[in-house]
Parts: C-alpha cells; structure tokens; sequence
C-alpha cells in the first residue's frame, strides 16, 4: 500500500513538473513572439496596401529621377544613382520601393536573368494603401490585346 501511494505522488509530480515546463516554455515563446512582432512593426509599413519591409534611409529623391528611367535602367545603376532601395515587399514577385515623401512610395519590379536583378520593367507610384500611377511602362504605350 505504501508503495501504491508513493508510485501514485511520484506520477503526480512529474505530471505537475511536465505541466509547469510547458507553461514556461509557452511564456517564453510568445514573449519571443510578442518580440518580433514589436521589431516587425519598427522595421515594417505598407506600400500599396502590402506589407513591406522598412529601412529609414536619410536622403532626399526627387520623383522627377523616375520618370527619367525607362526599361535600359538597370538595379545597379539605380543603386548607384540614389543608393539602396528603403525595402521590398512581395511574394513571388518582388517589388523594390523608394520613399519619396511621408507616404509616398515609387516601386519599382525588374526583368531578372539567374537570379540577378536586371532592367526595370514597372515603377509604380504608391501610397500606404493603394496604386496611385504607373511611371513606367507608360500605358499609352501599351500594346492592347483584341
């Protein structure tokens, strides 16, 4: 009988140890969470309705230098010109976004060739939430499809 009772204290506390163990590392995990989501939201802003990444970048770009660009503009040069874009957003496609003003964004998508960013093939003209105009390809130009 004594045995019976100490197997049976000896299951409870390792029940109330696993338990306790759990809680603690679920505690841990969502302040690492809860983290992340802080650093996500310092480093992080919408462009055209998306979630973006964000690097605040000292600078000033006029809009002017993108309607110069055209689809021989390549990332590099681009780079060189102004510098580093102030993030990226996108799945699959990836957009690379300039900040112009308090919300005002131009982004921009490249032609890639293995891996490799290459010429431009849109710039957009962007706020927070939404597409305000396309810069490039202008859409006169456009070939239409009947």
């Amino acid at each position: 009988m004594r045995k019976k009772f100490l197997v049976i204290v000896l299951c409870l506390i390792q029940i109330f140890v696993a338990f306790y163990i759990g809680y603690l590392v679920g505690k841990i995990k969502n302040n690492r969470t809860d983290e992340l989501k802080e650093y996500d939201m310092k480093n992080s802003i919408y462009v055209s309705g998306a979630f973006a990444s964000y690097k605040y970048i000292d600078r000033k770009i006029s809009l002017d230098y993108f309607y110069k660009l055209d689809n021989t503009s390549t990332y590099k040069q681009i780079v060189e010109e102004i510098g580093e874009p102030n993030g990226e957003y996108g799945s699959g496609i990836i957009y690379k976004y300039y900040e112009i003003d308090d919300d005002l964004y131009v982004s921009l998508l490249f032609f890639s060739n293995d891996e490799c960013l290459e010429n431009v093939s849109l710039i957009r003209l962007c706020t927070g939430k939404e597409v305000l105009d396309v810069i490039f390809p202008d859409i006169e130009e456009l070939p239409l499809e009947k």
